[in-house]
């Protein structure tokens, strides 16, 4: 069996040129009828790709192995990688394998592939791994229905906003794609800014461990809904009365794919990485909800990633080294306090509503400490960039025992001399 070589060099062309090693040329290639692709994209997303690239090669049979998460990382950290020859998924898994030199580097043509957006990298610098798509986060809305009548929401912010007590749907980081959300919600405000606006919003809003559920935006249960946009573009693209807005201080962030290091299938794999990021290939993912990577893949009057301005500067090792510390603090300051959360944060508007704008003297003194109580989380900004703090809260690392205790007692003082606060002031 032999390659569409013709066919292989045209898809190549201006995406990849890939340095093969002494023995691999493609003219002297065995070319097998196999390629293992690991993946954590369902079966309905993989189709559109792997239908298309086995058009274009009838005699590669490729062959889908679906793991996610940490089965994906086991399997491809083992001496054989499995037997794969290709990784390709939405996965914070590629860094890790990368520094493991589980991959077979790429040289990227940068004037397709940029590899960043605006001055985000979304590509490895060092070209292990590279962007093959990307998704944004941000707030979907039911324009047919409490959201009616009205403009776009324009920020985060506008999901803390006074009206809208219970009127809120937000994930707490066990969702896969809800650690990067509220990372990029930290980073583009800062850390403490941040997490004051993830408190009050949450003083609005249910918690769900789950997939967004999207349908309370139709019925009127729900105003908005955090959550990255696949979701909700998918929902439309069915006929669903759903929108979905990109608020300023979002990022666009990448899955990605890469070819395995001693690959059994090296030319096979080759092929499939370059399709994946041709301009054909990249033209696919508008229709399964997603953003090409390819500035030249994108319709004129589509919404453009690379053309957006006020996007976060979002760094993804930053985001990396403080995904269990950020879902520590979540589930302390957030989720485990909620109910007395959300009557704290009504307690305060109520307040706010009752003194207006401006209030004077005492009112002004009280509110915003009360505002600085119910947003408290026990760890501070110098902490949250300290690459020694952060190490306890590292990959496969429990956060210590003890400072979760402390972390708990610390946050409930803060909570109940807020309330205290506004009891003895005679706000609430």
């Amino acid at each position: 069996m032999t390659f569409q070589f013709a066919e292989y060099r045209r898809v190549c062309a201006g995406v990849l040129a890939i340095s093969l090693a002494a023995g691999l040329g493609l003219a002297s290639a065995q070319a097998k009828d196999s390629l293992t692709v690991v993946t954590g994209y369902p079966d309905s997303f993989v189709q559109t790709f792997e239908k298309s690239f086995e058009a274009k090669y009838p005699d590669v049979t490729v062959t889908i192995v679906h793991k996610s998460g940490h089965d994906a990382f086991a399997l491809l950290s083992a001496p054989d990688h499995g037997g794969a020859d290709v990784y390709w998924a939405a996965s914070g898994n590629f860094a890790h394998l990368a520094e493991k030199n589980a991959f077979t580097p790429l040289s990227v043509d940068r004037s397709a592939l940029p590899g960043k957006i605006d001055t985000t990298a979304i590509s490895d610098p060092n070209g292990r791994f590279e962007a093959f798509e990307l998704a944004g986060y941000g707030l979907a809305y039911g324009p047919n229905a409490l959201w009616k009548g009205k403009a776009a929401p324009e920020t985060w912010a506008d999901a803390a906003r006074a009206d809208l007590p219970g009127k809120v749907i937000m994930p707490t980081p066990h969702v896969g794609f809800a650690s990067t959300l509220y990372e990029i919600l930290l980073q583009g405000e800062g850390w403490n800014k941040g997490w004051a606006l993830v408190s009050e919003i949450s003083g609005n809003a249910a918690l769900t461990n789950g997939p967004p559920p999207l349908g309370a935006l139709e019925s009127g249960q729900a105003a908005l809904i955090l959550t990255i946009d696949f979701h909700a573009l998918d929902a439309a693209a069915k006929g669903k009365a759903i929108a979905f807005a990109y608020p300023r201080k979002t990022a666009f962030l990448p899955a990605y794919v890469a070819q395995l290091a001693n690959a059994p299938h090296p030319q096979a794999a080759q092929a499939f990485v370059a399709f994946l990021l041709s301009q054909e290939s990249q033209k696919l993912l508008p229709g399964v909800g997603r953003y090409p990577v390819r500035p030249d893949a994108y319709a004129v009057d589509a919404v453009d990633p690379f053309k957006r301005t006020a996007l976060a500067a979002y760094d993804p090792k930053l985001a990396e080294a403080r995904r269990n510390l950020d879902a520590a603090l979540f589930d302390a300051a957030i989720a485990k306090p909620h109910d007395q959360l959300v009557a704290l944060w009504q307690a305060i508007h109520a307040a706010e509503k009752k003194f207006g704008a401006n209030p004077s003297g005492d009112a002004q003194s009280i509110l915003r400490e009360a505002r600085q109580l119910a947003a408290f989380v026990p760890v501070s900004e110098t902490q949250a960039h300290d690459t020694t703090f952060l190490a306890q809260f590292g990959r496969g690392h429990e956060p210590p025992a003890e400072m979760i205790a402390t972390w708990k007692s610390e946050i409930d003082a803060a909570h109940a001399k807020a309330a205290a606060e506004l009891a003895k002031a005679n706000l609430d």
